[in-house]
């Protein structure tokens, strides 16, 4: 499907005439300042039919008042992001909890507790920021949000191959040199196109938005409870058959029966 992504918030007229453009969906931002996705606003593009992805970012790449480039992704720094990200998500009504895999209904990955943080720059050696992806994964990831990577093909790539706790990655054409990444999630395109008079940048999708299905807090501490119960008891089994001195396939077999009864 097609995307929109733009800083600020739009008219609810302009989302209107978006929709009968053809787009599907809008990508959205969590910062420090006037680009904050507020709830009245995601209630608005949801009322018009339209998908949401949310991404965070506080600065463009200038950096007039924060570090730039490589400087920026520390730890400390992750930490702020990550807070924010999380306040701002909860504060707009993301939904949470939501795991990234295929949902039965529409086929598609569901990404709708999906935040993705931007890597805006011509990032030349993507592991200076794994500190800082590590750090936004220990926060977004017990607050029910999945972790997502915008950037250069170099960038999505790398987090491919090199961030388990990053599935979502969505790539722009910028410093990417013609080279698109097939595992992306979300193509950027274009920047600075004109759609029903506003300048927007321009995005393929094949995952489904935030505005599709919705899952409670309540429900998501249920699932989480849910899967510690049964990491404590995998662990258990495993500790239980560490001086067992049964052939592998007869270990297999009771490991298998045991996890059966979780």
């Amino acid at each position: 499907m097609l995307a929109v992504d733009y800083a600020y918030p739009r008219l609810r007229a302009w989302l209107s005439e978006v929709k009968d453009l053809g787009y599907s969906a809008v990508i959205r931002y969590y910062d420090n300042g006037e680009k904050m996705l507020l709830a009245e606003e995601a209630q608005e593009i949801l009322a018009e039919g339209l998908q949401i992805f949310t991404v965070f970012e506080t600065w463009g790449g200038a950096g007039a008042f924060e570090p730039s480039g490589d400087a920026y992704f520390t730890s400390t720094m992750a930490s702020r992001d990550a807070t924010k990200a999380v306040e701002a998500a909860n504060a707009a009504g993301q939904p949470y909890g939501h795991p990234f895999e295929i949902n039965p209904a529409t086929g598609l990955l569901d990404g709708q507790s999906v935040i993705f943080f931007a890597v805006d720059y011509n990032c030349a050696d993507p592991n200076v920021l794994t500190e800082y992806f590590n750090t936004v994964y220990s926060i977004l990831h017990p607050a029910g949000y999945i972790m997502g990577v915008y950037g250069s093909y170099r960038v999505t790539v790398f987090a491919g191959r090199h961030w388990p706790g990053a599935p979502a990655r969505w790539q722009t054409y910028a410093w990417s040199g013609g080279l698109i990444d097939a595992g992306a999630h979300i193509y950027q395109y274009s920047n600075g196109e004109v759609v029903a008079g506003s300048l927007v940048d321009l995005n393929i999708v094949d995952i489904q938005g935030w505005g599709m299905d919705y899952i409670t807090r309540e429900e998501f501490q249920r699932h989480l409870e849910d899967d510690n119960n049964t990491a404590n008891a995998i662990k258990a089994v495993l500790a239980e058959m560490a001086n067992d001195d049964r052939a592998d396939d007869a270990k297999l077999d009771d490991l298998l029966q045991k996890l059966r009864g979780v």
